[in-house]
């Protein structure tokens, strides 16, 4: 018998640039986006080497499959000068200052003294045909990571069945660090969304409208700065702007 439909659920994802849209269509350095679980169970060991392996364990089983791993494109190394607001690319040789780089934003100041924030500009969008599905960026928490030499991604939480927005890779450094390095393929971030059902990805390809809609919830608010989510989901829903977000995702599909 077939898994009960109303059992899974459809996630949209995308590559976007959002508020930062460039000229160029850099969806081909965006890899398909996996589960942690999906990226662990290659790398097991035997069940005959071991029977108590937690990946049996359904509190960790349950929480890898719905946990999607978000990747760096490129080797990125840089200083960064707070006072100037001014980031300087590292070359290992001449030949490399022809790649591709991420941008990286002075977006704010600190939040926490001695800790400067850097915005890695490499942002993706999720959503959710549910009607509630909470999404949470957190740190990659499973890997050893070149940048976690130098500070950790900020965390996050929206509802991405009620808000369309990217989710954006912002560093807090360390204390006193002024540069930052990522090394391509590594883990900027993990996002998990809190379900209990299986979750398809389904990728889609940004247009010009959903960039529009896009930079508008980032930009165009009724609200003070910092108004409570749950007021920003009423304005969305109470526009139908979930079901034009949908419509536009649809004819989208990869």
């Amino acid at each position: 018998m077939g898994r009960d439909n109303k059992q899974e659920t459809t996630i949209y994802w995308a590559a976007t640039r959002g508020s930062n849209a460039e000229t160029y269509d850099l969806n081909h350095l965006y890899p398909e986006v996996r589960s942690l679980y999906e990226e662990i169970v290659p790398r097991k060991v035997s069940l005959k080497d071991n029977l108590n392996d937690f990946l049996r364990c359904p509190a960790f089983s349950d929480l890898a499959k719905n946990t999607f791993v978000h990747r760096a494109p490129v080797d990125t190394r840089a200083t960064l000068d707070f006072d100037r607001k001014r980031a300087s690319h590292i070359f290992d040789n001449q030949l490399d200052k022809n790649k591709f780089q991420v941008r990286l934003d002075f977006m704010r100041e600190p939040t926490i003294e001695g800790h400067n924030l850097i915005q890695y500009n490499w942002p993706v969008v999720f959503f959710s045909e549910e009607d509630s599905m909470m999404a949470t960026l957190t740190a990659p928490y499973f890997e050893r990571t070149t940048s976690s030499q130098y500070g950790v991604v900020v965390p996050g939480r929206f509802d991405i069945g009620k808000w369309f927005r990217p989710m954006n890779m912002e560093f807090q450094l360390w204390e006193g660090v002024s540069e930052i390095r990522v090394a391509a393929g590594e883990a900027l971030c993990y996002l998990h969304f809190d379900t209990d059902k299986k979750i398809t990805l389904r990728r889609f390809i940004m247009n010009r409208e959903l960039d529009r809609i896009v930079l508008s919830t980032l930009k165009v608010s009724p609200f003070r700065r910092f108004a409570r989510l749950s007021d920003r989901y009423g304005v969305f829903e109470r526009s139908q702007s979930k079901q034009r977000v949908l419509k536009l995702i649809r004819q989208q599909i990869v």
